[in-house]
């Protein structure tokens, strides 16, 4: 799809000013948990951290009936160490280093 649709979305970016140096592929999105996880049951009671001012993420949790805490993402790290949040989520490109 990409290869079908890049010089189209290169020429809107030129039109905009910018150039478009290259694609990114996010992946898959994992959660990642400072415990086990075995069931969805377990993700429904799990404080998880969703990017505050993400429309998308909000309802995805929202369908799975998963209360998520927003914030922002500087804020991640100290909701992980001070158990704020025990759960976040990522693509591959952010957590395959780890």
């Amino acid at each position: 799809m990409v290869k079908k649709m890049d010089a189209f979305f290169r020429e809107g970016v030129r039109k905009k000013g910018y150039i478009l140096l290259g694609w990114s592929e996010a992946g898959f999105i994992r959660l990642l948990s400072t415990h086990p996880m075995a069931s969805l049951d377990d993700l429904r009671k799990a404080k998880v951290w969703i990017w505050e001012e993400a429309p998308m993420a909000k309802a995805i949790f929202d369908e799975a009936a998963i209360s998520a805490i927003p914030r922002s993402l500087p804020d991640v790290l100290v909701g992980l160490q001070t158990g704020l949040v025990d759960v976040v989520y990522a693509p591959s490109a952010g957590w395959n280093k780890f």
